[in-house]
């Protein structure tokens, strides 16, 4: 899941479209433990989006697989693709992975391109009256589904784990609870002006690997990170919420020092001074058991000393189940619909009386 998981922000980062798509709540299941959404038309009309694009090969970005899937398909991600959402109910973000892909009509064409092809196994199936596809076979599957999100826009749900992609479509369908809702292990902060990508993280216990950010993350009941452009000028924005205010103070502490260390590791070599310039534009701020962190600094600025240091250096070089738990028939089947099991059919009836 983690290799897909880098794929599609791969690829996002490398898209743009016509209508910016903020972040939209009601899509994402309410047992999310991490999300995160790209706006893409606005990354790529950012100063940050067309410097990527225009130093992909110092950056090592493969534009390829683009050109390609342009070809093969007919959906170019760097003018179809509106947004990305990805969320999950993991220990860790891109486990069991929920992607939501707003694009065009030219993803209808996409899918019956793919299923004309022989050589890939992808089956067209039914579950609650809506089309699904099922892609790959015994040991490695994916599950893709296509709906509507307006007269030339579809949504597109992608994900490894079919219980979890079955989850999303309820929600779609307002058959399951949202975010939206208010009932989330997620913060409720919402996208700045501006944003270009929004992470928002739980209490996640088993969060990344022993480095400082992920010390950071485990001292803390869930944090949320932003980052925007505003007329040329990037903005970042962070929150981190601590269990006591004893504990945001500690926090603090170690931001802190981490910019002190930043600042050390930057006196005396100019290719560094880039590092000195965002610790001055950092601030840090402890209110009770909340730390904000905010940094505003000239896009263009900071990414003409990138060039120039890429010069000097020669170029940048609560979880679902398993996917063994349901047999074949039930998602290869002949029937014009899936059963659904009697424990998600009870949750869903009790889910619906609650809402009326």
């Amino acid at each position: 899941m983690k290799n897909i998981f880098i794929a599609t922000l791969t690829t996002l980062l490398l898209a743009s479209i016509a209508t910016a798509s903020p972040l939209k709540k009601d899509r994402v299941a309410a047992d999310a433990t991490w999300l995160i959404h790209v706006d893409v038309e606005r990354l790529l009309d950012s100063t940050v989006g067309r410097f990527l694009l225009e130093h992909a090969e110092e950056l090592d970005i493969d534009l390829d697989d683009l050109d390609r899937m342009k070809r093969d398909l007919g959906l170019d991600p760097r003018t179809d693709l509106r947004s990305v959402t990805l969320y999950g109910t993991g220990d860790e973000p891109g486990e069991d992975a929920i992607i939501l892909a707003e694009t065009n009509d030219r993803v209808d064409e996409a899918i019956e391109r793919l299923l004309a092809n022989d050589d890939l196994p992808i089956r067209r199936r039914k579950l609650n009256g809506k089309t699904v596809y099922v892609i790959g076979g015994e040991g490695r599957r994916h599950y893709l589904s296509i709906q509507r999100a307006g007269a030339d826009r579809r949504l597109v749900v992608f994900s490894d784990n079919k219980s979890g992609f079955r989850n999303a479509l309820d929600v779609l369908a307002g058959e399951a609870p949202s975010i939206s809702m208010g009932r989330s292990n997620i913060p409720a902060d919402d996208p700045q002006e501006g944003s270009l990508v929004f992470l928002s993280v739980g209490d996640i216990d088993a969060f990344g690997d022993d480095g400082p950010a992920s010390q950071i993350i485990r001292m803390s009941d869930g944090f949320t990170a932003d980052i925007g452009e505003v007329d040329g000028v990037l903005t970042g924005r962070a929150s981190v919420t601590a269990e006591s205010p004893e504990v945001a103070d500690n926090i603090s502490h170690v931001l802190q020092g981490l910019v002190a260390l930043g600042r050390l590791m930057a006196a005396g070599q100019p290719d560094l001074a880039p590092l000195n310039e965002l610790a001055d534009s950092l601030s840090i701020r402890t209110k009770d058991s909340r730390i904000s962190i905010r940094i505003r600094i000239d896009a263009r600025e900071l990414l003409e000393k990138a060039e120039r240091l890429m010069e000097a250096h020669g170029g940048a070089g609560h979880r679902h189940g398993d996917d063994d738990d349901w047999d074949d028939d039930d998602w290869f089947d002949d029937d014009d619909d899936w059963d659904d099991d009697d424990r998600d059919r009870r949750h869903h009836k009790g889910y619906k009386r609650s809402r009326d």
